[in-house]
């Protein structure tokens, strides 16, 4: 079960919940304003390095709302997680190698 709520900022610090998803065996629910939730763009899935769809798998898609909404006027919040996605698998090797000389 995933549960993810998308906040707008208000004055000063704050924000103000506007939308709400919880998914769980792959009925989601929504709250508030549901067309927030851009439910026909797919999502950068961070542990697999693929995207995915809603229509496909919508708790994969919940659990990575941060990778679409990064601008600050909408900002994805988990509240919950039952099965949180591992961290990616990084590469040990150098991103480039510089000859010597």
């Amino acid at each position: 079960m995933i549960a993810v709520d998308l906040r707008i900022p208000t004055d000063g610090h704050d924000y103000q919940t506007v939308a709400s998803i919880q998914v769980q065996d792959g009925h989601a629910e929504f709250t508030g304003r549901r067309e927030l939730f851009a439910t026909d763009v797919a999502v950068f899935d961070e542990p697999t390095g693929t995207r995915v769809r809603y229509e496909d798998n919508p708790e994969r898609w919940a659990r990575n709302l941060h990778t679409a909404y990064r601008t600050g006027q909408l900002v994805p919040v988990i509240t919950a997680d039952t099965d949180p996605s591992p961290p990616p698998q990084r590469s040990r090797r150098p991103a480039a190698t510089i000859p010597e000389r």
